[in-house]
């Protein structure tokens, strides 16, 4: 159980520091190149989710994103309990629950969240680190999943 946990503060942490320096490094709105025509850094605040879906409604994607992370704690715990059946999934859920927790405390603490991390990839949404770990996690779990069966 520890290591699930040092892995969700692992992930919660890279997440919340890397925002930090962003906010006080780089200006809202501005971009700082470091692969050319590649990658770079570009500091936004998301009020809604991934390709800003729901800023309108910021108080509704904050409702949703704390149903949908109270939704995953309850699933890590049920299959902690079950770990005979579920525990090979119990890695990459405390991979995803670390970014949740880093974006839904970003959300309940400045009403938005910290995106910096940009593809120069048509239509690629700007991200950050809780958004990596939640999709790092998600696609781990499906290949884990694919291959038990």
């Amino acid at each position: 159980m520890i290591q699930y946990m040092a892995v969700m503060a692992g992930v919660f942490g890279l997440d919340t520091c890397s925002k930090h320096m962003v906010r006080k490094k780089i200006p809202i709105g501005s971009r700082k190149q470091i692969v050319k025509n590649y990658f770079s850094l570009r500091h936004i605040k998301n009020k809604g989710m991934a390709y800003n879906i729901g800023e309108q409604k910021p108080a509704l994607v904050l409702y949703l994103t704390t149903i949908l992370t109270g939704s995953c704690i309850f699933q890590f715990f049920y299959a902690l309990c079950h770990k005979k059946r579920y525990g090979h999934i119990l890695l990459p859920a405390a991979v995803m629950l670390g970014g949740a927790f880093g974006n839904l405390y970003d959300r309940w603490r400045n009403g938005s969240v910290t995106d910096f991390l940009y593809l120069h990839l048509k239509k690629a949404p700007i991200f950050n680190v809780a958004d990596m770990a939640l999709a790092i996690g998600a696609l781990w779990t499906l290949v884990l999943t694919i291959c038990k069966k």
